[in-house]
C-alpha cells in the first residue's frame, strides 16, 4: 500500500496509487501463490494522532480504511499487546507480496515473450548512434535504447549520470509462527511492521531504515531492534524460531521521488530508478510508462515530477 508519508506529496501519492492498481492487475494474471490479502492495521496511541492522520488523508480518505476502536483492534488482532493503543485504521484490501516469486514470475513471462536474460556485470556504457553496453565477460550489447533500472547501484554505473540515488539499507526477520494463536492475522504497520508472509505459515518483521551506504548486513543492532519490537508487542511470538533474516538496499532519493525518463543529452538512455520503499508497489506501473514513452512518446501519467533533470527539494524518503 502507499506509505502514509506520501500524504504530503500529492504527485507521489497519485503515482503510488496508480502503481498499486497496476500491480494488482499484474497479480491477477499471475495466480494466488505470489501474494495474500490479510489486510492492514495502522494502530495509533492517541485520538489526536488519529485525527492528525485522518486530516492528512482528507484528499484520499479511502487510503486509510475504516476506524476501529481499541476493543475492535483486540478482536481483529488478539495476539497484539495493546499497551497505549487507542484504536487503528483498518484497510482490508491491503496485500502482502512474495517479492522473489513476483520477480521470478516477471522474468519467466519476459522470456516466454521472447526476451533474452543475460546475467553479467555492466562495465561500460557508450551512448552513440546505438548504445553500446560493455559487459564484464568481455562481450557487449548494442541497442537502440537502454533503460537504467539498477536501483541503489544506479550512480555506480559507468558512463551514467551521477544521479543522487543512495542505498537505504533495511533488515527483515522471518519467524516460524506456524499455527501459533499469537501470530498476526493482518499486516500491522507503524515505524516497523509485523505481518503474515505470503508464502507459508511464517511471520515477517521489518523493516529498518539505515543510511549505511552499501555496508553489508544483517547486523546484530538492527536484528535486535526487530526482535525487541516483537517481544514488546507480540508476546505470543517471543519463543518462535527465527527461520531467516536478511538485509537489502532500497534506492533512495533526496525528495523521495523516483527518476523516470530520458537522460538529458542522451535520449537513447532512459532511467527508471530511485523508488525507495515503494519499488515493488510502483515497479509494474513504471515499466508501463517507460514502454509507452518508447513506443508512443506519450505515457499515460505525467512524468515531469520524476524527470532526471528536475530541481530537487529534499523531503523525508517514503519507506514504509
Amino acid at each position: 500500500v502507499p506509505s502514509v508519508r506520501l500524504l504530503d506529496d500529492p504527485e507521489m501519492l497519485a503515482f503510488a496509487r496508480a502503481g498499486q492498481q497496476a500491480l494488482l492487475d499484474d497479480l491477477a494474471r499471475m495466480g494466488p501463490a505470489i501474494s495474500a490479502q490479510p489486510g492492514l492495521l495502522r494502530p495509533v496511541t492517541s485520538r489526536s494522532q488519529a485525527d492528525q492522520l485522518a486530516a492528512s488523508a482528507a484528499p484520499a480518505p479511502d487510503m486509510l480504511g475504516t476506524w476501529c476502536d481499541r476493543d475492535q483492534v483486540a478482536e481483529l488482532e488478539p495476539g497484539l499487546a495493546l499497551g497505549s493503543i487507542v484504536g487503528a485504521f483498518h484497510d482490508p484490501s491491503a496485500r502482502i507480496l512474495h517479492a522473489p516469486g513476483y520477480v521470478g514470475a516477471l522474468a519467466d513471462r519476459g522470456m516466454t515473450a521472447g526476451a533474452t536474460l543475460v546475467r553479467d556485470t555492466v562495465v561500460g556504457l557508450d551512448p552513440g548512434h546505438e548504445v553500446v553496453v560493455s559487459l564484464a565477460s568481455g562481450g557487449s550489447v548494442r541497442a537502440g535504447h537502454v533503460i537504467l533500472a539498477a536501483g541503489a547501484w544506479t550512480s555506480r554505473l559507468p558512463g551514467s549520470l551521477r544521479l543522487p540515488v543512495a542505498p537505504v539499507r533495511g533488515h527483515v526477520l522471518r519467524l516460524g509462527s506456524g499455527d501459533n494463536p499469537g501470530r498476526p492475522r493482518h499486516i500491522v504497520s507503524g515505524p516497523l511492521f509485523v505481518g503474515p508472509a505470503a508464502n507459508g505459515p511464517t511471520t515477517l518483521v521489518g523493516a529498518t531504515e539505515e543510511r549505511a551506504g552499501f555496508a553489508p548486513g544483517p547486523t546484530p543492532d538492527e536484528l535486535l531492534l526487530l526482535a525487541a519490537h516483537v517481544a514488546r508487542n507480540w508476546p505470543g511470538l517471543r519463543s518462535s524460531p527465527v527461520v531467516e533474516s536478511w538485509s537489502g538496499y532500497r534506492a533512495g532519493t533526496p525528495d523521495g521521488r523516483p527518476f523516470i525518463g530520458p537522460v538529458p543529452g542522451s535520449p537513447r538512455i532512459l532511467v527508471a530508478t530511485g523508488h525507495g520503499g515503494q519499488g515493488l508497489l510502483t515497479g509494474s506501473f513504471t515499466g508501463l510508462l517507460i514502454a509507452e514513452l518508447l513506443l508512443t512518446g506519450s505515457p499515460r501519467h505525467d512524468l515531469r515530477p520524476f524527470s532526471v533533470d528536475r530541481t530537487i527539494a529534499a523531503r523525508p524518503a517514503a519507506i514504509s
